[in-house]
C-alpha cells in the first residue's frame, strides 16, 4: 500500500471515509482480483520499449542524466530500456519526457 501512488491515493480517500485498514485491505485484494481476472481473460500486450535507448543516445544522454531527471535509478532504465522489466505507466512517461526533450533541443533532432 506504500508504493504505488494510485493506491495511496485510494487508501487516503477510503481512510477520510472512515473505513478500518482491515476494510481496505479487502476492497484492495478484490480489485486485485478483478484486474488479474480480467488480464487473464483479456491479455493485452505490453508496451513495446523498442526505440528508447536510441532515442536517448540520439539526445546524448547518458542513463544517470535521465535517472536524475526521472526521478529514477539508472539500473531501472537499464533494464527497461533492454526488456527485461516492465511498467508500462513509467515507460510511457519516460517515452514521453524523450519526445519532450527532443523538441525542446532542436540541436539534437538534426542528427
Amino acid at each position: 500500500m506504500a508504493n504505488d501512488r494510485r493506491t495511496r491515493a485510494y487508501v487516503t480517500r477510503r481512510t477520510r471515509e472512515g473505513k478500518t485498514t482491515r476494510d481496505i485491505i479487502r476492497y484492495l485484494k478484490r480489485a486485485v482480483a478483478r484486474q488479474v481476472f480480467h488480464l487473464l481473460t483479456h491479455p493485452q500486450p505490453a508496451i513495446a520499449v523498442t526505440g528508447l535507448r536510441t532515442a536517448r543516445k540520439r539526445l546524448g544522454l547518458t542513463l544517470n542524466d535521465v535517472a536524475v531527471a526521472v526521478d529514477s535509478n539508472p539500473s531501472k532504465l537499464s533494464l527497461l530500456e533492454r526488456g527485461l522489466t516492465h511498467d508500462d505507466d513509467f515507460t510511457a512517461r519516460y517515452r514521453h519526457w524523450l519526445r519532450e526533450q527532443g523538441t525542446t533541443n532542436p540541436a539534437h533532432n538534426a542528427a
